[in-house]
């Protein structure tokens, strides 16, 4: 064969061997039809490579290999001396593949799998186009034994130096500069802190700057910050402070990552943060096993003011220091007040705080709330009449403060005005709607009454431009008002001259289309109008399917202005006959509507009062976009409009006397008489703008036809929020949510909703599709303006799951009630209102207090600990699922050294944490009072109630009778001390790898395993993707350690490592024969 290559130029032998191959299957087999297909070089590929020996390759690289030994048998087939390589060294596989198949002369696409690792490739189309696959598939396997065959196996381990500890802050603790004693033994490598703090801050550890940050976005959401490690000492008492005005920290911890060699101790004391200024925390401690012996430290200066400290319910301290003072108790103090026997396995409040205070916070802030009244048809009878009862106590107690609001909603298939009552102090007009509105009928549209109260607790004022619409129809139907209401033409229209500059002249179905603007209480339309037609035409139209809102001339010629109420209490409309009017003459029309009062309407003539309608409406319906000219029902086109008009208006109030006058005259007077008159935009008057977010008033121009600038730099309490302004209520009246200063003041803001029956009308606003879910998620959107709402299920056919989601997304609590109860829960759900408003944690006050704590303060327990096991210390974190509660999962095997209920009870109190439904805390069990009681931030769980699978339920409240859901950002913090290693079968080689590791937090790191490893092949243990060579001991070893490590099996590595922290032991082991088998592929397509 001379210098040819045994390649895919088959030599003569394989050409003979494959002969034989293929006579034997032509006998062994009997003819049979079936589909032949275009090739089979894929069988060929496979066969020839099964059949050649290695060492009848005569081409150079492969010859190189057999030589230096790297083929160690020569009489291997191609197939097998590649699937040896596959196993020992992929990429050796791909050369010696690429070696003996490059030379293949096909035109197919064919490529060579062995398992899922593609070996070689030759292909002009992607195999994800082929439009046809055919494949080959053929196992070999092989053992390797003798002549000092090595195989390997690899132990990797995680170092149990590597540590977790947290130092944490109270339920409550402030108000002033804080600081934290941090101490540790090892080498710290990361600082961070989570903190629910009020106020923007500096950051100091041993008084060296670390920085400036902001505060969190509110006490039941805690942020974030990190800092960096400089200055932190081991073995050393560190001082992290917090500086800034009037701090506090409602809830949160400061966490380092170290390493130490120093075995593991349950805490044996309770250090108390140190406070300079007003001293007033709330928090908790716990003592695992019975106390031998208790000691207390307080280092004061109180400046002369009356301090106290409460453990459980039970007064340690209360006196004064002049000077700075350590005051201790021994145990035997301790002990004659404490009972021991109560104040282990389970955490105890503490309460530390000044008396005596003028606090801020003692007077009553005010109380805006709503109450939210189902009145549906299944309210009749007695129901109605006891919901009545209930409202009429609600207001008495709520009002007796002179601070508080109260407004109602009543609500059935809408939000009625008629049942409706602004916030208010006047408590005869209050139980005047309740007493004479209030009746039960319609169906039950709980989330319109709650989406009316929000409204109305969100905005007192909504300043809105009087004129909304101005078209002069000069040439164009472009809205002159500066609001863009622009119309839009259809037909064709002509512009004629008229009576001021050009009017627009409408046949044959001509109108203007306008924006959806009707939607104030009350307003006014004007124009000018020139019939040219004796017989039924619209004028304007507004009107829905069911609702009227229109202006016509009917047959009898009477010119008519009606509407419809939401209420469906009939048409409320003004008419007057007209016949006497010649055709082609201009006339001044003005209709003014009224949903709030009496008249409903009224119709002016050429500056005259010619009808009213002295009923009164109730509730603005939706409408639809207005058509001036054309009527919006589809019932006719006849009665659209032909004639001409003019100097077309709408303003969002109902115009006066001299205002219609002055509109309706002709010839108009000059600018400058402080009255609008046709062709006129203004005279003289400001109207409301708004810029760059802020409020003002627009003053008219010299020549009547527009505005000067937006000026928004107008005084406190002109109603308007102009700049440098929180807050403008028209007044300058303190304590009514906006002060004399136009500064927002502390308002506790609410709802009660009640109902007995099912959600069954949908809110556009919410748009879920389901009218208990839009109910359900209005009191979330409730709650995202600062509203808490409460729900009230009232009778056997109340929807309590639906009201128990109210309650729970609008922060508030659900109460249920028989027919005879609901006047006492009302008078519960008005106490605890009064009682929020002044008793939760948060202080403020007018003096300059500047008593210190200082952070060497402690309560120390001494008791007989268990001895504990060696082993790596893991410490994870587990945010809730919801704002009640969360789960987690203790790894089997595994000694548990501390489990943590975190709690961001923001100015509440952590009344109960319940894991597996069995109660292990209830702050009522220290007292009914829970403004003396502490408030831990952190509540220990028992080892010996605790599960593999665990959720904790945790509830905040202002009192027992007063308990809700706290915040989606608790956690459970668990400890855990388990031992950690893998270890690999004997496997053909150890060559490591790059790997890239994500951990719980989604930090990476990336680095070389074993650290010696130099080549380029990445593995990864991330959330996307894992990958790693099966083959590899390195590699599998580290894979199977990460995996012990990722406890939650999430793709992320529990604990936190570094690549120091990584060992890799590897055993060479020689003799011991190791097998191999893998799956051969050989595919073609077209």
């Amino acid at each position: 064969m001379g210098n040819i290559k045994k390649g895919i130029f088959f030599s003569t032998d394989a050409l003979i061997a494959l002969s034989i191959i293929v006579v034997v299957i032509l006998v062994a087999f009997p003819v049979s039809r079936y589909t032949k297909s275009q090739t089979e070089i894929h069988y060929d590929i496979i066969t020839t490579l099964s059949s050649l020996k290695i060492g009848e390759i005569n081409e150079p690289y492969i010859q190189s290999l057999v030589n230096d030994g790297t083929i160690k048998d020569p009489e291997k087939t191609i197939l097998e001396q590649i699937g040896e390589f596959y196993v020992t060294d992929v990429e050796l596989a791909k050369s010696v593949a690429e070696a003996a198949l490059s030379e293949l002369d096909t035109k197919e696409n064919i490529a060579l799998w062995y398992e899922n690792t593609l070996i070689f490739s030759k292909s002009s189309i992607p195999l994800e186009q082929a439009k046809t696959v055919d494949a080959t598939r053929q196992i070999i396997s092989g053992i390797q034994q003798g002549q000092n065959v090595t195989g390997f196996s690899a132990r990797a381990l995680i170092s149990s130096s590597v540590r977790k500890q947290y130092f944490y802050f109270g339920g409550y603790v402030g108000d002033g500069n804080i600081s934290i004693p941090v101490k540790y033994d090892g080498n710290i490598t990361e600082i961070s802190m989570e903190l629910a703090i009020n106020n923007e801050f500096e950051v100091y550890i041993n008084n060296i700057f670390k920085g400036k940050f902001s505060p969190s976005p509110s006490e039941f959401t805690p942020s974030q910050y990190n800092f960096s490690t400089i200055g932190i000492q081991p073995s050393a008492n560190n001082i992290l402070e917090l500086r800034g005005a009037n701090l506090h920290v409602a809830g949160g911890f400061i966490k380092i990552n170290y390493k130490s060699e120093v075995q593991y101790e349950k805490p044996a004391r309770y250090n108390f943060p140190g406070i300079t200024g007003l001293i007033n925390i709330y928090d908790g401690f716990y003592i695992p096993k019975k106390p031998n012996s208790l000691f207390v430290s307080l280092h004061l200066d109180t400046k002369g003011l009356l301090t106290f400290l409460n453990i459980g319910n039970r007064t340690i301290y209360r006196n004064y220091t002049n000077q700075e003072e350590t005051i201790t108790f021994s145990n035997a103090e301790l002990s004659s007040i404490l009972d021991y026997d109560n104040l282990w396995g389970k955490t105890i409040p503490l309460r530390l705080g000044l008396e005596n205070i003028s606090y801020f916070s003692n007077i009553s802030k005010r109380a805006d709330v709503f109450s939210v009244t189902d009145l549906s048809g299944s309210m009749a009878g007695s129901k109605i009449t006891q919901a009545k009862a209930a409202n009429n106590l609600f207001l008495d107690i709520l009002l007796n403060n002179s601070n508080n609001k109260v407004g109602l909603v009543g609500y059935e298939k809408l939000a009625y005005d008629a049942d409706f009552h602004q916030l208010s102090q006047d408590i005869n007009s209050l139980k005047n709607i309740i007493a004479n509105q209030w009746d039960a009928s319609g169906n039950t549209c709980i989330c319109c009454g709650i989406n009316k109260a929000v409204k109305n607790l969100v905005s007192t004022i909504k300043n809105k431009a009087d004129l909304i619409v101005y078209y002069d129809l000069e040439n164009n139907v472009n809205d002159q008002s500066g609001n863009n209401n622009h119309g839009t033409l259809f037909g064709n229209p002509l512009y004629s001259s008229g009576i001021s500059g050009s009017y627009l002249e409408f046949s044959s179905g001509d109108y203007i289309e306008m924006p959806d603007v009707i939607d104030s209480s009350s307003g006014t339309i004007s124009f000018w109008m020139k019939p040219a037609v004796n017989r039924r035409q619209t004028i304007f139209d507004a009107s829905t399917s069911n609702k009227y809102f229109f202006i016509d001339i009917d047959n009898s010629k009477r010119l008519r202005f009606w509407m419809e109420d939401y209420k469906d209490t009939g048409f409320d409309g003004s008419a007057y006959r007209i016949s006497s009017l010649p055709l082609n003459q201009w006339h001044h029309v003005v209709a003014i509507w009224n949903y709030d009062g009496s008249p409903a309407t009224q119709l002016y003539l050429d500056g005259n009062l010619v009808d009213q309608d002295t009923g009164a409406a109730q509730s603005i319906p939706p409408l639809l976009n207005p058509y001036i000219g054309k009527t919006r029902s589809s019932y006719t086109t006849l009665w659209n409009f032909d004639g001409g008009i003019d100097d077309f208006r709408i303003y969002s109030k109902a115009l006066g006397d001299s205002e219609i006058s002055a509109l309706a005259q002709l010839p108009p007077s000059k600018c400058g008489n402080s009255l609008t008159e046709i062709g006129e935009l203004c005279d003289g008057q400001l109207e409301f703008c708004s810029e760059n977010g802020f409020e003002g008033r627009k003053q008219c121009n010299s020549q009547c036809n527009g505005y000067l600038s937006c000026d928004t730099t107008g005084i406190c309490g002109d109603g308007y929020l102009n700049q440098g302004e929180q807050c403008d209520d028209g007044n300058n009246i303190n304590n009514d949510g906006c002060s004399s200063i136009c500064k927002t003041e502390n308002i506790y803001k609410s709802m009660v909703v009640m109902s007995d029956g099912q959600a069954n009308q949908l809110c556009s606003e919410q748009g879920t599709g389901d009218a208990k879910q839009d109910a359900i998620q209005a009191a979330c959107d409730a709650k995202d303006y600062g509203i808490t709402v409460n729900a009230v299920g009232f009778g056997s056919e109340a929807d309590v799951t639906t009201l128990e989601a109210i309650a729970a997304c609008g922060n508030g609590s659900y109460y249920f009630a028989n027919i005879e109860e609901l006047a006492e829960i009302y008078k519960q759900i008005a106490n605890n209102i009064l009682e929020t408003t002044y008793s939760e944690q948060t202080l403020e006050t007018s003096s300059n207090i500047s008593a210190v704590l200082y952070p060497d303060s402690y309560i120390e327990f001494n008791y007989t600990s268990d001895e504990i096991p060696y082993g790596l210390i893991i410490t994870t974190e587990k945010q809730f699922d919801d704002a009640y509660s969360g789960t987690f999962t203790i790894p089997n095997n595994s000694t548990i050294l501390e489990t943590l209920g975190i709690s961001y009870s923001g100015p509440k109190w952590t009344d109960s944490l319940k894991i597996n439904d069995f109660e292990i805390y209830h702050l009522a069990d220290y007292g009914l009072n829970y403004i003396e009681l502490g408030d831990p931030y952190s509540l220990n769980i028992p080892p010996e109630i605790t599960n593999n699978t665990n959720t904790i339920k945790i509830t905040t409240g202002l009192s027992p009778s007063n308990s809700s859901a706290g915040s989606v950002y608790n956690k459970i913090i668990s400890t855990v001390l388990k031992s950690f290693s893998s270890f690999t079968e004997i496997l053909p080689s150890a060559k490591g790898c790059i790997w890239t590791v994500q951990f719980e937090d989604n930090s990476v790191i990336t680095t070389p395993i074993p650290g010696a490893y130099q080549g380029s092949e990445q593995c990864n243990y991330k959330e996307i993707a894992i990958d790693y060579n099966g083959n590899d001991a390195f590699q599998v070893a580290v894979f199977k350690l990460l995996s012990q490590l990722d406890l939650n099996s999430n793709n992320k590595v529990d604990i936190k490592f570094t690549e120091q922290d990584l060992e890799i032991e590897i055993n060479e082991v020689q003799g011991i024969p190791y097998a191999w088998s893998t799956e051969v592929k050989a595919v073609t397509w077209r």
